[in-house]
């Protein structure tokens, strides 16, 4: 019996030469396939999408996130109360960035609470009086 070379000894952990992988091809060349998108990962990529705000000029470009909050801002200002109340919460809760960012004091919050209350019944009485 010839003794076999090393390289063409043919054996577990030993496959042929000619059907081993070449350098740099994959034995899974499609690879495992992609999970697919949670809602909040495709939410997160939709707001993070760069847009032109309605009425700017110059091309400058900002986040839909920042739009939607400028949005939410705005409204709140002009005294919407519902996007004034989405805006409370998120205003009470500590910033993440920096614990020494100023944050609102209980009198704050309880004045802004006043107003909210105070606004609400406002509209729910002139509302009632619109319909009579």
């Amino acid at each position: 019996m010839p003794k076999d070379s090393s390289d063409e000894r043919v054996g577990y952990g030993r496959p042929p030469i000619n059907s081993q992988f070449k350098p740099g091809q994959s034995g899974n060349p499609k690879g495992r396939p992609k999970r697919p998108a949670s809602f909040i990962s495709d939410l997160l990529a939709e707001l993070a999408e760069k847009i032109t705000p309605d009425g700017e000029k110059g091309g400058k470009k900002i986040t839909r996130q920042r739009a939607l909050i400028r949005g939410l801002v705005t409204a709140a200002t002009q005294g919407n109360i519902r996007a004034l109340s989405l805006l409370m919460p998120i205003l009470a809760r500590p910033t993440e960035e920096s614990d020494d960012a100023p944050s609102m004091s209980d009198e704050d919050s309880d004045i802004l609470e006043t107003y909210i209350a105070r606004e609400a019944k406002r509209r729910r009485e002139h509302e009632g009086n619109n319909e009579s």
